[in-house]
C-alpha cells in the first residue's frame, strides 16, 4: 500500500498542505515541491506538526481503505510502508504485525545523504524528527536487518514470509470475518 498519492493535486491532502503553506511550496506545474516543503518542516517543529496534523489523517484514511479492500479481496499479506507509524499514523489497530527494516543510525544517515543528496545536517534533521531506529526496532514484532548485503536482506524477507503466513486465519474463518468486514465497511463508508 502506497500513500504517496495523498499529496498529489486534487487529493484532500494536497489541498490541506496548499492551504497551510501556500503557493511558495508549489512547483510551476502546481505539484508540491517536496524539497522545499521538507526544508520548511524539518527545520521548524511547528511547521512539521502543522503538516502532520493536516496530512496524516488523510494518509490514515487511504491506508484503512486499502487494508479493508485487500481484506475483502482475500489478500493474504498486505504490506504498508509507514515511516511515521509510531509517531502519528494511529493505524496500528488495523495491523496484525509490525516489521521494522533496520540498519544502524549511521547507515540510515549515510543512505539518506546518498539517496537524496542531503547534507549531513539535513539528513540528521530528518532522522531526528522521527522516533529512533533503535526504539522502532524494540517495538516491532519482526525486524529485518538491512545493515548488510542486499542478498542478506532478501534472505531475511524470504524467511519471514512463511512466518507471517502462519498467522493467517484459515479459510473457514474468513467467511465469518467477511461478514464483520462488510459491516465495518458500511460503517467506514459513512465515516469517511
Amino acid at each position: 500500500v502506497s500513500t504517496q498519492s495523498t499529496g498529489e493535486q486534487g487529493c484532500p491532502g494536497y489541498n490541506k498542505v496548499d492551504s497551510k503553506f501556500g503557493e511558495d511550496i508549489l512547483l510551476p506545474s502546481g505539484e508540491i515541491d517536496r524539497a522545499k516543503l521538507g526544508d520548511l518542516v524539518f527545520n521548524d517543529k511547528a511547521n512539521r506538526d502543522a503538516l502532520n496534523q493536516s496530512i496524516h489523517p488523510e494518509i490514515a484514511k487511504v491506508i484503512r481503505r486499502h487494508i479493508i479492500w485487500h481484506f475483502i479481496k482475500g489478500t493474504q499479506i498486505v504490506v504498508v510502508d509507514i515511516p511515521l507509524l509510531y509517531e502519528s499514523c494511529n493505524i496500528n489497530p488495523f495491523l496484525n504485525s509490525v516489521i521494522v527494516v533496520y540498519c544502524t543510525a549511521e547507515q540510515q544517515k549515510t543512505r539518506l545523504m546518498d539517496r537524496n543528496d542531503f547534507s549531513e545536517e539535513d539528513a540528521q534533521a530528518r532522522i531526528d524528527s522521527q522516533l529512533s531506529i533503535e526504539e522502532k526496532r524494540e517495538r516491532a514484532d519482526h525486524v529485518i536487518d538491512n545493515s548488510g548485503l542486499f542478498s542478506d536482506t532478501e534472505r531475511e524477507v524470504a524467511n519471514l514470509v512463511p512466518k507471517l503466513k502462519e498467522g493467517i486465519v484459515p479459510l473457514r474463518n474468513i467467511l465469518l470475518m467477511l461478514v464483520f468486514g462488510l459491516v465495518a465497511l458500511m460503517i467506514w463508508c459513512k465515516t469517511f
